[in-house]
């Protein structure tokens, strides 16, 4: 049988309110100890869910709040919501620590890691290092500074901002930007079908946009990328005899992709166990 609180036992008494009246009066309750007394009145595979809204509203999400919720999804996202706030106060240790005790550890780092190079997409690369470094050395995610700077530069790509690498002050910063670079041109390469190979290399103009900027770099990514596509085309063309043409170039097979070994899932927030109830 469920033990409800003290409150939720005086609240129950003759108040007639349904499941969508009680889940949103406990959201807009003045104290926790009100919102958690109508939380507990809901039917009983509600009430988690409506205790993780509850303290997101109320401001409660430390790792004792969340003990008192059953062990399971709702608990577990209650820690991740936890994670969450402690990375934005620039608690880092204690927020990978709390990943750690959820079965989806591995996701919640990333999603944090992820969120961290999406606080600082509109700094300068100079500016934006510094958010960088303390994604150094994690023992869940060691490859966790590549995919800061993976995602800080593929979603500066989307918001049209191009791609510099100029002034990366790591292996990993330089790194995010070839991955970018890459996967920018196998979208070219497979648009551009036959004659992508027939023409000049990209020189990350597309029409009016700029996808990345010329440099060292880039341009030695662009011939990477070119002479690995354009000698395994050729291979296939000229069948079984020539499909090891494009070996030994960095450039994986299927157009181009960038390895992807180490860098985990690329899952976001873990989903959520069940729909709330209306408001």
């Amino acid at each position: 049988m469920r033990k409800l609180s003290l409150v939720g036992l005086l609240l129950s008494g003759c108040d007639q309110r349904g499941p969508a009246e009680l889940y949103r009066d406990a959201l807009a309750a003045p104290t926790w100890d009100e919102a958690r007394g109508l939380c507990e009145r809901l039917p009983e595979a509600d009430v988690p869910d409506c205790l993780v809204a509850a303290m997101e509203v109320q401001g409660r999400l430390d790792e004792a709040d969340c003990d008192v919720l059953p062990k399971g999804v709702w608990h577990d996202e209650c820690v991740f919501l936890y994670a969450e706030r402690e990375a934005r106060a620039g608690n880092l240790a204690e927020a990978f620590t709390a990943c750690d005790r959820t079965v989806f550890g591995r996701e919640c780092s990333y999603h944090l890691i992820r969120e961290g190079a999406r606080a600082v997409l509109d700094r300068t690369l100079e500016e934006a290092s510094p958010a960088a470094v303390p994604y150094t050395g994690l023992d869940r995610a060691p490859d966790a500074q590549r995919l800061f700077w993976r995602t800080w530069f593929r979603e500066r790509m989307e918001k049209k901002v191009p791609v510099d690498p100029t002034g990366c002050p790591t292996r990993d910063c330089l790194d995010g930007a070839r991955e970018t670079v890459l996967l920018t041109l196998n979208a070219l390469a497979r648009a551009g079908g036959a004659g992508f190979c027939e023409g000049p290399p990209p020189d990350g103009q597309s029409g009016a946009r700029v996808l990345w900027v010329e440099g060292p770099e880039t341009i030695g990514w662009v011939t990477e990328f070119v002479e690995g596509e354009c000698a395994r085309r050729q291979g296939r063309a000229r069948g079984p005899q020539g499909a090891s043409a494009g070996k030994g170039n960095g450039v994986a097979p299927g157009g181009g992709r960038p390895p992807q070994a180490g860098q985990g899932p690329q899952a976001g927030p873990p989903p959520k166990a069940a729909q709330r109830p209306p408001g």
